[in-house]
């Protein structure tokens, strides 16, 4: 894999991640605010999301960083 396709690949997969983060906050929005829920455990569940995506986030960047330095320079 190159370097290129690494960095892509680590921006892909944020993109996917941020989507995903983006529907369980509106998951848990649309129930309070449907009245199915506290809003002491929406804003609970919405927190632990978030701190999970942030956790997510900051260990990929880590594996791809140890990737991207294993990878040579091409010669130019």
């Amino acid at each position: 894999m190159t370097r290129v396709q690494l960095i892509f690949s680590f921006i892909c997969q944020v993109v996917i991640r941020w989507g995903i983060l983006r529907i369980g906050l509106l998951v848990i929005g649309w129930s309070w605010y449907n009245g199915e829920g506290d809003i002491a455990v929406s804003c609970m569940a919405s927190v632990i999301l978030v701190l999970v995506y942030i956790l997510l986030f900051i260990y990929e960047a880590i594996v791809t960083y140890k990737e991207y330095k294993k990878i040579k320079k091409p010669e130019e």
